[in-house]
Order: C-alpha cells, then sequence, then structure tokens
C-alpha cells in the first residue's frame, strides 16, 4: 500500500477544520500579552504594577471560567490540543493518538506496506514501520500466513532463515500437467482432455431435441475410453438420473459390484452425483463397452449417429465403469469412462484417467475460460482424524455375511493404515436396548493392537451378541440400526458421554452400516422410543433429515432378492449424508472399502484447495527434511497423493503421509528417535512443519446462465 507523500506529512492532518494560522501566529508569546494599548512603551516601566503581584491570581483562586476557557483571546488564535484520541483516520484499529506516539502515519492503515495493517502488526508484536521484523528476507504478512514467527528469523532453530524455506518459492512459477480442451456449442460444454485422448470425435445426432449432444474419446495405450453426453433435464434430478441409469449399464455389461455417492455441489455451482460399477462385459473391446453403455442410457438409438469411430481393441471381460451426472438448469451432462480391471488394479495412470473423466473438474460450459494457478498452503503440524463408527446388524439372518463381515473389517484396517488419518474405530450393534452405545469397557479402539480388538469386538458385541447378553438383551430377531446409530451419536457428542466413549471434535466422523434387511422401525413405521409414523417413507424421511446434518454414512446393505430385504432406509440416510451406499450381497467388497476409505480421507484432509483443480493437471510438492527443497509427489493412492472433489482436497498416502510430533519427553535431540523431530520445551516436536504446494489449471466461470438450444 503506497501513500502519496504530501499526505504522509503528519502536520496537514492535525488541523481536521484547515483553519490553522500561519507559523509566525503560533508563538505564544505574542498573542498571550495584553492588547498594545495597555502597554508601556519605556522600558522601565515594562514590569507590572506592584499591586498585581500579590499572588491572588497566581494560585488561581480569582479566576472564573472565562480566564479558563480562553475567552479572553483573540478569535482568531488556534488551540493545539494534539491529535484527536477519537478519530481512527485511517480506520486500522489504531487511534489517532496511538499513532503519533508510534513510527506510524494516522493516515495510512498499513506503513510499512506489508499487507498487515498497523493494528494486526500492534496484535501480532511485530514492527510497524519495518515490513520484515525479523530480517529473515519474508515480510511479516507471509510469515503469519505460512504459520512462521515474524518475530523470528528461523522459526523452527534449524539455522535455517525462514525466506530460504522451500514454501517460500513454490508458487513463483505456476504450472500443470499438459491438457487440451474441446468445445461444443449444442452440448454446451468445455472439456479438458489429457492429451493422450487425442481422437476426440463429437457425433451427428438426429434428433428433434437440440439440447441432445454428445462426444467420445479414448487413450489407446492405457486402454480407457469414455464419453460425454447432454440430454434434456425430463424433471429428474442427478441422483435421480444416476440410480436410472443402473439397468443400462447393467444391459452392457452385467453389474457385480457398485458404489453410489450422494449429490455434491461443482466447481460452477451445479449438483453432480457420481457411481462406481464393476461389470463382466462379456469379452469387449473398452470403445465397445463404452459405445454399449451410450445407447444403453441415451434418448437416441445408434441408427441416430453418424461419426462414431470403430470399436476395434483388445477385448476383456470385467471392467470398472464410472459415471457422473450434473444438473445443470436447462439439462443433463454425463460423462461415463471404462477401463479392464487388470489395469486398473496395476496401473494408476488407469485408475486417475477414469476418475479424472468423471469427476466433473473437467466439465465446464462452453463459455467459460480456464487459467493457471498455485496454492501454497500455510505451514502444518495437524494431521487429519477421522472416527469410524460401526453399527452392525447382530441378527440371525446375518449368519451367513458374518464372515464377509469380519474379513471386511480386517481389510478396513490394514488399507487405513497407509492413510494420512489418526483413526479410531467403534463398534455398535442394532440392538434398540443398547442404543448405538460402544461398550463402556472397549470404547474407541486405536493404537497398538487396534486390529486385534476392533474384530475381537465384533466377534463379542456383534456376532456373539445373544450368547454373551441373553437372548432377553439381545433377541437377535430385530435390528434398529438406524435408531441405534442416532441415538449413539447423540449419546457420544454429549456431556454426559465418558472420555472414551466421546467424539473427538476434531475428527472427521462416518458411520458404516451393514445390514441385510430393512430396519425394523421403517419396517413397524415406529422407533422404540414411541414416536410413530404415517408410512415408510416419513420414517425414512426422518433418519435422512438426521444423517444429512451429521456424520458421512456408508451404508453396505443388500437390495434385496436371495440375499436379504430390500435396505432401502439404510440408503437413503447413507445419500443423504453425503456418503455412499454399496451391495453387501456384491462377491467382493475390497473395490468398496477402498472407495469407503477415500471418501473419509478426502472429507478429514486439512489440504482444501481455494479453488477447484481440473484435477488431471494437479502437481503436487512437498518440501524435504532440510524445509529448503521441494520434493514432487508422485499422484497414487499407496504412495503418493489424490484429489476428491466432493471436499476439494488433496490428501496423502504411504511415504508422503503428514508426519505428526510424538510429543514425547525429551532432554537433548538425541531422545527423539523419530526421524524429522527435535527436542524442544522438552517434547520431541517435527523439526520442519509440513509444507505442501499445489500447482493446477482451473475454469474460470464466465457463464452465468445456461447457453445453448
Amino acid at each position: 500500500m503506497t501513500t502519496p507523500v504530501e499526505d504522509m506529512n503528519p502536520g496537514e492532518d492535525m488541523d481536521p477544520e484547515g483553519d490553522m494560522e500561519p507559523e509566525e501566529d503560533m508563538n505564544p508569546g505574542e498573542d498571550m500579552d495584553p492588547p498594545e494599548e495597555d502597554m508601556n512603551p519605556p522600558e522601565e516601566d515594562m514590569d507590572p504594577p506592584t499591586p498585581d503581584m500579590d499572588g491572588t491570581d497566581m494560585d488561581g483562586t480569582d479566576m472564573d471560567e472565562t480566564d479558563m476557557d480562553g475567552a479572553d483571546m483573540p478569535p482568531d488564535m488556534p488551540v493545539d490540543m494534539g491529535p484527536d484520541c477519537s478519530l481512527d483516520s485511517d480506520f486500522d484499529g489504531l487511534n489517532d493518538c496511538d499513532e503519533a506516539m508510534l513510527c506510524t502515519s494516522a493516515t495510512d492503515l498499513d506503513t510499512d506496506d506489508d499487507l498487515l495493517t498497523d493494528y494486526e502488526e500492534f496484535q501480532l508484536g511485530t514492527d510497524p514501520c519495518d515490513a520484515d521484523t525479523d530480517g529473515d528476507g519474508l515480510n511479516d504478512e507471509r510469515e503469519n500466513y505460512f504459520g512462521f514467527d515474524p518475530n523470528n528469523p528461523s522459526t523452527y532453530g534449524e539455522m535455517v532463515l525462514d525466506g530460504d524455506l522451500f514454501i517460500v518459492t513454490a508458487c513463483d512459477v505456476p504450472e500443470s500437467e499438459p491438457i487440451e480442451f474441446k468445445k461444443s456449442a449444442p452440448g454446451d460444454w468445455l472439456i479438458a482432455l489429457p492429451q493422450s485422448f487425442a481422437n476426440y470425435n463429437e457425433l451427428t445426432i438426429t434428433s428433434n431435441n437440440p439440447k441432445e449432444a454428445a462426444a467420445v474419446y479414448d487413450d489407446p495405450a492405457n486402454e480407457v475410453a469414455g464419453f460425454i453426453l447432454s440430454t434434456d433435464t425430463n424433471g429428474s434430478d442427478a441422483l435421480q438420473t444416476l440410480l436410472g441409469y443402473r439397468s443400462g449399464i447393467n444391459s452392457a455389461g452385467s453389474i457385480f459390484q457398485d458404489l453410489t455417492e450422494g449429490e455434491f455441489d461443482t466447481h460452477d455451482r451445479y449438483k453432480a452425483a457420481p457411481g462406481e460399477y464393476r461389470v463382466a462385459a462379456g469379452s469387449k473391446s473398452a470403445r465397445k463397452l463404452r459405445d454399449d453403455v451410450l445407447f444403453a442410457i441415451a434418448p437416441f438409438a445408434r441408427a441416430d449417429v453418424t461419426g462414431l469411430p470403430v470399436s476395434s481393441g483388445n477385448q476383456y471381460n470385467k471392467y470398472y465403469v464410472r459415471v457422473s451426472v450434473i444438473e445443470r438448469l436447462d439439462r443433463m451432462i454425463t460423462t461415463v469412462s471404462v477401463a479392464p480391471e487388470q489395469f486398473y488394479n496395476s496401473r494408476d495412470a488407469v485408475k486417475f484417467r477414469i476418475n479424472d473423466l468423471t469427476n466433473t473438474t473437467n466439465v465446464a460450459q462452453s463459455g467459460d475460460g480456464w487459467s493457471l494457478r498455485c496454492y501454497p498452503f500455510p505451514a502444518n503440524t495437524e494431521v487429519p482424524a477421522a472416527d469410524f463408527y460401526w453399527v452392525l446388524d447382530q441378527s440371525g439372518s446375518m449368519s451367513d455375511d458374518f464372515a464377509k463381515v469380519q474379513s471386511f473389517a480386517s481389510d478396513f484396517y490394514d488399507q487405513l493404515l497407509n492413510t494420512a488419518l489418526d483413526f479410531r474405530l467403534g463398534v455398535a450393534n442394532m440392538e434398540e436396548g443398547f442404543s448405538g452405545r460402544l461398550r463402556p469397557t472397549v470404547g474407541w479402539i486405536s493404537g497398538p493392537g487396534a486390529d486385534t480388538t476392533f474384530t475381537g469386538e465384533i466377534q463379542y458385541y456383534v456376532i456373539d451378541c445373544t450368547t454373551n447378553f441373553g437372548f432377553s438383551d439381545c433377541s437377535g430377531g430385530t435390528e434398529h440400526g438406524l435408531y441405534s446409530a442416532r441415538e449413539g451419536i447423540k449419546f457420544m457428542r454429549s456431556a454426559a458421554a465418558p472420555p472414551s466413549e466421546k467424539i473427538r471434535a476434531n475428527a472427521q466422523l462416518a458411520t458404516i452400516f451393514m445390514s441385510d434387511e430393512e430396519d425394523q422401525s421403517v419396517k413397524d413405521e415406529r422407533d422404540p422410543d414411541g414416536t410413530t409414523f404415517p408410512n415408510e417413507q416419513a420414517v425414512i424421511n426422518d433418519y435422512s433429515a438426521f444423517f444429512a446434518n451429521n456424520p458421512l454414512s456408508f451404508s453396505i446393505v443388500s437390495n434385496g432378492g436371495s440375499c436379504g430385504e430390500d435396505a432401502e432406509g439404510y440408503r437413503e440416510a447413507a445419500l443423504a449424508s453425503g456418503g455412499a451406499i454399496a451391495d453387501l450381497c456384491a462377491q467382493d467388497l475390497k473395490s468398496t472399502i477402498t472407495q469407503v476409505i477415500d471418501i473419509v480421507a478426502g472429507r478429514a484432509s486439512t489440504f482444501r484447495l481455494p479453488q477447484t483443480p481440473i484435477s488431471s493437471t494437479l502437481r503436487v510438492y512437498q518440501a524435504d527434511d532440510s524445509g529448503t527443497n521441494g520434493v514432487w509427489v508422485p499422484r497414487s493412492r499407496s504412495d503418493g497423493f489424490d484429489y476428491f472433489p466432493q471436499s476439494n482436497s488433496v490428501a496423502f498416502f504411504g511415504a508422503y503421509r503428514p508426519k505428526s510430533s510424538t510429543l514425547s519427553m525429551c532432554s537433548v535431540d538425541a531422545d527423539c528417535t523419530e526421524t524429522g523431530e527435535v527436542c524442544r520445551g522438552g517434547q520431541c516436536e517435527l523439526a520442519i512443519s509440513i509444507q505442501v504446494a499445489v500447482h493446477y489449471q482451473t475454469f474460470r466461470d464466465k457463464t452465468k446462465t445456461p447457453v445453448g438450444p
């Protein structure tokens, strides 16, 4: 902030009324004397008459108010009372009196131009007249933003100036992975595609609906294929449209596992719903499966289209299919990507390609623009936390699924260990009498031996519930999962909950339901506490409203048929919370485990970006152990980073997970055995805080209303 030189002269602003006289009028010796006609010109007569020296006026006893208020002074005599303490002329939080005593200007709220106001510097204890108080090469505002000490040139005490740390210059030259933009006027889309998707083809459609448009594309090297489709809304929302696609996808390739996530807001403030399906396609190429899915869900037929490229290629049986539906005001935009399962599981590039094509970050309206960005995160020592609350069906009908539940729990724990999460696990059953409580002698499970305790608690409190508590206390015949979860969450957040059962204030809570039957309250249209409902949907709506404003929830429940009842209540509650749903009857739930953990890791992450990136353009760097050099982080969910669109965040895995200080007692650095820790104040702490910079391209929303037909 630069202030003109003429405004920096305090003498000009000290008289707000502008009626100060020239300097010669400021001589009190001239104006304070009696009028000239009362003076005795002879020098010897200059002494006052003796009677006036009797002291009566000198001690103020004969002075009245007119003597004290200056009424006897000439009318043009200004009174300099100094700065007006009631004024804050520059609105910086310091009044003009304070500024007069400091080095600061009363007319410039940021005297040293470091982007901190003078008052903010007063609060921080920095010098408001020196942009770099500690002289480390980094101004006070940047130090405050990054979390460094602006009064200490080497915040971490490692003989490295704060101005030399990696994060300070990490964004000086923004960069990104290369992409190409493709635009469609009929479809009103601007889509960003990695350069490997060079064979983009917009189709010509014979249709009476001008909003119908489609384009196909693929990456031959990784055998990933996809399409984008524009259709009319037909009165449906994004989630309803996605759920309606399931039968069409199943006709193109038999679905044997699926996961549907709840709606979220896109970068341009529309609602979107994503889903993932594993299908058996019966020996098809990726292009052929893509085309089959397109014509299974599109409102037009294959015969109505020209410009479709050949569908030849290597053939595979099992595929991953990802779908996202964006609900705009005037149309639905659907993106679909497919990849062979064997490459999805073995190649990170394939996994991220099909996600980037369908996570909505790569689609904007045709009139939008784009720009290159970089965001340096403030130095961080906080490790993301999550509490996983398992509410499991203990009834007899689950007996053929208990082995699957235990296997799911064991794999779940193993995958959690590779995340950056500070996690805890809690187990409750669905027996109404327990009200969703964790067993008081166990509580939240964490730390060494947590895997054994976790699976052991599932065995004791769920699988063997009737044996251990008796039929009267654990009937094994009913399952009030929604009621139990609600009551358990309310208790664990209450003052009555002991520390071992409390939900942590800084933790992302995730509730996991597993059941092969519909919730008992839904079937009875009545809660165990006596609350009645007019119909089943009213019960579902009531619980959906609770979970929409509470934890992230996941329902791994039966879809009906031979596997069990249709557990619609659990599914709707999970989708309302922004979580996801999966089929308990699926042959393999490992993919579901990964998705659940990844969603929670993204929600719990402290690395949230200020703009939505086009995810395929992301480049991420962390500081090395010295804190002065950047290290490129690969995109990997086993050993690197990934991006999560629902929370607009990046999270780290494997060797790149943010470390937390052990805070163990110490006297010298040698007492701290963990790599990267030093002894500070008698505790082992990280020598250098986490430093992360993220480079990316992002869309610029230049289209305020829908365009196109």
